[in-house]
Formats: C-alpha cells, structure tokens, sequence
C-alpha cells in the first residue's frame, strides 16, 4: 500500500505470561504499581519484533506503543522500560532509523519517564493525552522527552499544536502527529504537518478496504484515496480546510433517536 512508517501494539500482557514473563507488584519509590518484565519477556518482545521487521524489512522506522495498555494504572518500572527501550534499539527490532518508543511510561508519571530517557538513545515519545502547550512545555524544557506527539483533536486545535511543534523544533526536538480521528480531524492535521518544521509522521488508522472506503467517502474535495500509492497524502487547497462533508456518507448506517 506503499506506507513508508509503520507502528505496532506490544501488549505486555498479551506477548507474555504473568509469573512467567513479568511480575506484577507494588514497589519502594513508585507512585504506581510495577511491571517487572523477565529475560523471557524481553525475548518474546524481541521475537515480535524481529517477526514485525521481517515484514517491512529494514529500510523503514518501526515505532512501538501500549506496552502496558492504555490509560493503565500499572507500569512498567523504569529498569525494565530502559532495558525494553535498548534492546528494541538493535536493527534486527525496531531499530534506530526513525523509530520511537511511545508512552512507555505514563506521561502523567514524569519522574519515571525521564528516567528512561535518560538510559536509553532509543527515541522516545509522548503528548497524545496532553492539553495544550502549557502542559507539554515543562516536558519539553526538562529533556524528559526526544520526540513530541499532540493530537490537535484534543491538544487544542491547529493553532495550539502548530505553537507546540514550534516550540520543540526551537529545542531541538520533532514533531510526530498524532491522529486516531475521523477524515476531518485527518485534514486538519495534514495542514500542520504541511505547516511546521521538523515533522515526522502522522497517523491513520484505517488501512483495511471497508474502513479505507468508508474514511474516503465522508468528506469531498481531496484527491482520492486519502493514502496514495506511495504512503502519502496530498493537501486539501480549497478555502478552510478545503474540504465539505458529504451528508450521505457521513449519515449511513447512522439510527437517531430524539431525546426531549
């Protein structure tokens, strides 16, 4: 389908075995409970992903995320995340070539993610959950961080996340964008993408043929299909985000129910 980035889940709890592979336990110094992966754990991480590069081949970034599941009270413990994110940094894996770690810790867990990137060079991200660049900027000042990840969905819009990527490209750090949206929140993306320095990749999460046809007939005026044969996408240059809902598509297999 020509993409040029690929990312990938690594559940944890799913790639391996509690008791087996990892252990689950409160731990001295943690404001969270620990996941403590095993050598066993970290090979079958391994495995996985050497099966993912095999793939893909060797040519193109992999990034990595969920390890211990979104939005998860339990996390991994700042050893094992360093060991996870140096070992998925050798080429067999995910490899150095534009890749990143994404919310290998919790962002709301800041000690702990800066640990971690602070032990290893494998890339590391996050910013899908935050708001604004006022809560972004404290991570970006501290180092905490080598890539940032705002989803001008829920970041704060266009203007807010263009000021975010703005301000990391003064500090030396890219912008990847993230998008787990609609059509339109896909357009507004592409204008920032296509209007900041620095930029990565952005997201799209409808790649199979029912869930591609269904994104590509809700709004007009683009050139179909949203994702070109090369992976990319071209840019809307009508007035606004240049393109008009198509009503249509955007109400079928939709039932309303009126409530008074």
């Amino acid at each position: 389908m020509g993409f040029t980035w690929f990312k990938a889940d690594m559940y944890l709890t799913s790639l391996c075995t509690i008791n087996t592979d990892y252990t689950s336990q409160s731990e001295s110094g943690y404001p969270y409970t620990c996941y403590t992966i095993k050598d066993s754990g970290l090979q079958k991480f391994a495995n996985y992903a050497a099966q993912y590069r095999s793939l893909i081949g060797h040519d193109y970034p992999l990034s990595s995320d969920h390890y211990q599941g979104w939005a998860s009270k339990i996390n991994l413990d700042v050893p094992s995340a360093v060991k996870l994110a140096n070992l998925m940094s050798e080429s067999d894996y995910q490899g150095m070539n534009g890749g990143w770690m994404e919310d290998i810790i919790q962002w709301w867990y800041p000690d702990q993610f800066a640990q971690v990137t602070a032990g290893t060079d494998m890339p590391i991200l996050t910013g899908e959950d935050i708001y604004c660049l006022s809560e972004l900027q404290p991570w970006i000042d501290a180092g905490a961080l080598d890539f940032i990840h705002p989803d001008q969905a829920t970041f704060g819009g266009i203007y807010e996340t263009r000021r975010a990527a703005l301000y990391a490209h003064s500090k030396g750090i890219f912008t990847a964008l993230h998008c787990a949206g609609g059509p339109i929140s896909f357009v507004a993306n592409l204008h920032i993408a296509t209007g900041i320095p620095d930029f990565l990749a952005l997201e799209y999460h409808h790649i199979d043929d029912s869930c591609n046809s269904w994104f590509d007939s809700v709004v007009d005026g683009f050139v179909r299909p949203f994702i070109q044969s090369d992976g990319y996408s071209y840019l809307p240059n009508g007035p606004g985000l240049g393109i008009t809902p198509n009503a249509t598509a955007s109400s079928h297999g939709l039932s309303w129910t009126r409530v008074t």
